[in-house]
C-alpha cells in the first residue's frame, strides 16, 4: 500500500504530521457564498431594470396618449367653437315691438309663448331671411332682483322708451344697417317690423336645460341683432338694496359678453345706451366704449357668488357660467382673427392683445358652496391653438361662410339670392307664396297669423310641451 492509502485507511494509527500532506486543501467558504450571491444580485438588478424600464415605457406611452387625447379634444373644442358661430345653438325667440310696448311690465318667456306672442327662428338661415323684412333689437340689461329682472318696472320703462325711439328713427335705421351701407332689402320700420330680443321674454325661465342652451347662444344672438341697446337706468337692486347703473351693468360678466359680441361683429354701428326715459338713447362712441371693461371673465357672475349650488339639491353643484361662455368666446375670437383686416375689429384685437391673459384665462377659481376655491382649467392652451388653426392655409374661411355677410345681403332685391350652404338661401325668394312668408322656412312662428312652419317640421308648441310642467323660475346669471 502506498503511504497515502495507509494514511487514508489507518489515519488514527499514523502520526498526524506524516498524513497531513495528503489532506485536501481547506475550502474558502466565503468565496463559495460570494459568487452565487453576486450572480443572484446581478440578476435581480437586471430584472429590476427591466421592470422599471417597462414601467417607464408604459408611463411615457400613457403620457403620450393622454397628450394626443388632449390635443384631439382641444382640436374638437376649437372646431365646435367655430361651428357655434355658424349655427344657432338654440332657437332665437323674439317678440314684436307692438306686443312689447303693449305690456305693463316685463313678461316671462313661457307666458308669451303660451299666448302665441313669440316668433321663433330656428337657424341662422331663418334669422337671415327674417331680417330681410324686419329689424331685430337686442336689449341688454342687468337684473334688478334675484327672481325677477325688474321688480319695480324701472328697466321696462327705459326699454319701452328706447324701443319707441328706435321705431321713431326707423327710416335711418333701416337704410344704415351693416356699417352704414344701404341695402337692397329696404322696408318701413314700424312697430310691426321691429322685433325685440330681451332675455326674460326670449329665454326659457322654467326649463333649466333649455335655458342653459339659450344662454350659451347669447353671443350669437347679440352679434345677429341689427340694433343693440344697453339699458342701464339708475335703480336700486330689490334684494341687495345696492345702487345699479352703467357701472354695475358693466361689472356683470354676461353683459360684457353681449357687448363684446356685438362690437366684434358689426362695430359700434347701431349700438346705443339708454340710461332712463328722460335721457333718450345715446349712440355708443369710441370714448364711451373705452370707459367700459370688456374683459368678460373678470366680470361678476351670480353662480360664483352663490357657490355654484344646484337649486335641486344641497350637495349638488352646477358648472360655472364661465365654462358655459368659454366656447362662444373662443369662437368669437376666431371670427375676430379672420376679420382682422377690418379697422373696428383690429382695434378690439389690439385691446385684447394688451390683456390677453385676462380676456382668456387659462384657469379659474371654482368655489363649491362654502368650501375653499379650487383651480380649474378654462381656456388652457386653446387660445394659442386657435391662433395657429386660423393661420392654417387649409382652414375654412369662417367669415365668408357667415350667412349675414354684406355681399349676401346686397344680392337681395326681391329676386333669387345665392349664398353658400351654411345658413343660406338655395332657392329664389319669389318661389315663396307671398312676402309674408319670406321668413317661414326654418322659422317657427308661435303666432299663426304672421308666419307658419313648414309641414315637415315639428310645431314649436309640441317641441316645447316639456317646458310647461316646470314651475321654478330661475334667474339668469348674466343679469
Amino acid at each position: 500500500m502506498s503511504k497515502e492509502e495507509i494514511c487514508t485507511e489507518f489515519r488514527d494509527l499514523v502520526e498526524d504530521s506524516e498524513c497531513r500532506v495528503f489532506d485536501p486543501p481547506p475550502s474558502d467558504w466565503a468565496m463559495v457564498l460570494v459568487y452565487p450571491l453576486a450572480a443572484t444580485a446581478a440578476l435581480a438588478v437586471l430584472i429590476l431594470f427591466c421592470v422599471l424600464g417597462r414601467r417607464v415605457q408604459n408611463e411615457l406611452r400613457k403620457k403620450r396618449k393622454l397628450e394626443e387625447d388632449r390635443q384631439r379634444r382641444s382640436q374638437e373644442l376649437i372646431e365646435c367653437a367655430e361651428d357655434e358661430l355658424k349655427e344657432l345653438g338654440y332657437p332665437m325667440a323674439l317678440v314684436s315691438a307692438r306686443v312689447f310696448l303693449s305690456l305693463d311690465k316685463l313678461v316671462h318667456h313661457e307666458s308669451l309663448r303660451d299666448k302665441g306672442l313669440l316668433v321663433v327662428l330656428d337657424s341662422l338661415r331663418a334669422v337671415f331671411e327674417f331680417k330681410m323684412k324686419n329689424l331685430i333689437v337686442f336689449l341688454s340689461h342687468q337684473w334688478l332682483g334675484l327672481q325677477h329682472p325688474d321688480p319695480h318696472g324701472v328697466q321696462y320703462s327705459a326699454m319701452r322708451h328706447a324701443v319707441t325711439e328706435i321705431v321713431r328713427r326707423g327710416t335711418s335705421l333701416s337704410t344704415l344697417r351693416d356699417g352704414g351701407v344701404a341695402l337692397g332689402c329696404k322696408f318701413n320700420v314700424t312697430v310691426d317690423t321691429v322685433y325685440i330680443w330681451c332675455d326674460y321674454a326670449s329665454i326659457a325661465q322654467m326649463h333649466r336645460q333649455s335655458q342653459m342652451l339659450a344662454v350659451g347662444s347669447l353671443p350669437v344672438y347679440a352679434s345677429e341683432a341689427d340694433v343693440f341697446v344697453i339699458v342701464a337706468p339708475a335703480a336700486t337692486h330689490a334684494n341687495t338694496c345696492l345702487p345699479c347703473n352703467v357701472d354695475t351693468y358693466n361689472a356683470r360678466g354676461w353683459c360684457r359678453a353681449e357687448i363684446l359680441s356685438k362690437v366684434c361683429s358689426t362695430g359700434l354701428e347701431q349700438t346705443y345706451l339708454s340710461t332712463g326715459c328722460e335721457e333718450g338713447i345715446e349712440p355708443m362712441t369710441q370714448d364711451l366704449l373705452d370707459r367700459l371693461d370688456l374683459k368678460v371673465f373678470d366680470g361678476n357672475f351670480s353662480c360664483c357668488a352663490l357657490g355654484h349650488r344646484c337649486p335641486s339639491g344641497a350637495n349638488r353643484y352646477t358648472i360655472c357660467d364661465k365654462q358655459h361662455l368659454m366656447r362662444p368666446m373662443l369662437g368669437l375670437y376666431s371670427l375676430m382673427l379672420r376679420k382682422s383686416d377690418c379697422e373696428g375689429v383690429q382695434a378690439i384685437l389690439n385691446y385684447i392683445e394688451n390683456a390677453k391673459a385676462a380676456f382668456f384665462p387659462e384657469t379659474f377659481q371654482f368655489k363649491k358652496g362654502d368650501s375653499k376655491c379650487e383651480e380649474r382649467e378654462l381656456f388652457g392652451p386653446l387660445v394659442g391653438m386657435m391662433e395657429q388653426y386660423v393661420m392654417r392655409p387649409e382652414s375654412s374661411d369662417l367669415v365668408a361662410r357667415r350667412s349675414y355677410t354684406n355681399e349676401a345681403r346686397h344680392s337681395y332685391h326681391g329676386h333669387a339670392i345665392q349664398i353658400d350652404e351654411l345658413g343660406t338661401l338655395s332657392a329664389a325668394l319669389d318661389r315663396q307664396p307671398s312676402a309674408a312668408t319670406a321668413a317661414s322656412e326654418g322659422c317657427s312662428a308661435m303666432q299663426p297669423a304672421s308666419t307658419s312652419p313648414p309641414s315637415d317640421e315639428q310645431p314649436p308648441n309640441d317641441r316645447l310641451k316639456a317646458m310647461q310642467n316646470k314651475t321654478m323660475i330661475v334667474s339668469l346669471d348674466d343679469e
